[in-house]
C-alpha cells in the first residue's frame, strides 16, 4: 500500500483493511480483453442491397436494348426482303407479259394448238391427260417433238404462266429423267442441263424422271416414272 494514501486514510479515519476491501473489490481487466463483435449497421445493409438492386437493373435494361436492337434488324432484313421480292416479281410480269405477247404475235411459226416461245424459238403445248412418262415421251414424239426442256428461270415461269396461269398445283412431264439409274439427270432431247429447279421433295431412289409443278414456287419434283401426269411437248419451230 502507497504509504502517502495510508497516512491519508489514517487521518480521516478509515481504517485499513476497509481501503484493502475497496482495493479488492475493483474489477481485473485482462490483458487479451475481447473486442466486442462489430453488427454492420442496418444502414450499411440496406446500401449494399441498393447497390445489387441497381445493378440487376442495369443488367436488364442492356438484355431489353439489346433484344429490341435485334428485333429491329429483324424487321429490317425482312423489310428488304419483300421489296426485293416484290421489285423481282414485278420485273418477272413485265418480261412474261412481253414473252407471252410475243408468243401470240408468233402464232404463224407454230402448229394450231402450239405456243411460240421467243426465248428458245421452239413451240410448246401441253397436253392434259394422264400418262406415264415414257407413255408421255412417246406421245410427243409422233409429234415430232419431245418432252419440254426447260433452260432459264424465265423459260420456267413463262411454261407456267401458259399452261397453267391461275396457279392450280397441276402437274406436267418435263424432259429430264435419269433412265439409266445413275441418278444423273439429263434432256431427253439431248440439250445440255445447265438450269435446274428441282425442289426439295426431290430425294427418292426410285423416282427417276421429273415434273414440273404449276404452283407459285415453278419448282420441279424428281417422282416414279409409272405415275401418270399431264406432259409438256416442245419441238422446233416451222
Amino acid at each position: 500500500m502507497n504509504p502517502l494514501l495510508a497516512a491519508r486514510s489514517n487521518k480521516l479515519g478509515v481504517p485499513m483493511f476497509r481501503y484493502q476491501l475497496l482495493q479488492n473489490t475493483r474489477p481485473m481487466r485482462s490483458k487479451h480483453t475481447e473486442k466486442p463483435i462489430e453488427e454492420t449497421p442496418m444502414e450499411e445493409k440496406h446500401e449494399d442491397k441498393s447497390v445489387k438492386d441497381k445493378r440487376k437493373n442495369c443488367l436488364l435494361f442492356v438484355i431489353f436494348v439489346m433484344h429490341f436492337i435485334l428485333l429491329v434488324l429483324y424487321f429490317l432484313l425482312v423489310g428488304v426482303f419483300i421489296i426485293s421480292n416484290s421489285a423481282t416479281s414485278r420485273e418477272h410480269r413485265e418480261l412474261i407479259h412481253m414473252e407471252v405477247t410475243k408468243a401470240q404475235k408468233g402464232q404463224n411459226l407454230c402448229e394450231d394448238g402450239w405456243h411460240y416461245l421467243v426465248i428458245s424459238d421452239h413451240c410448246v403445248k401441253s397436253f392434259e391427260r394422264g400418262l406415264t412418262w415414257l407413255e408421255a415421251q412417246k406421245s410427243c414424239a409422233e409429234q415430232d417433238a419431245s418432252l419440254a426442256s426447260i433452260h432459264s428461270t424465265m423459260e420456267n415461269v413463262i411454261l407456267h404462266n401458259l399452261f397453267s396461269p391461275d396457279g392450280s398445283n397441276k402437274t406436267f412431264w418435263i424432259g429430264s429423267s435419269a433412265l439409266n439409274f445413275d441418278k444423273k439427270y439429263g434432256w431427253i432431247d439431248g440439250s445440255p442441263m445447265k438450269y435446274h429447279h428441282f425442289g426439295s421433295a426431290s430425294l427418292g431412289w426410285h423416282f427417276h424422271c421429273s415434273i414440273m409443278v404449276a404452283d407459285n414456287y415453278f419448282r420441279w419434283n424428281n417422282v416414279d416414272c409409272d405415275m401418270k401426269h399431264f406432259f409438256i411437248c416442245k419441238k422446233n419451230r416451222q
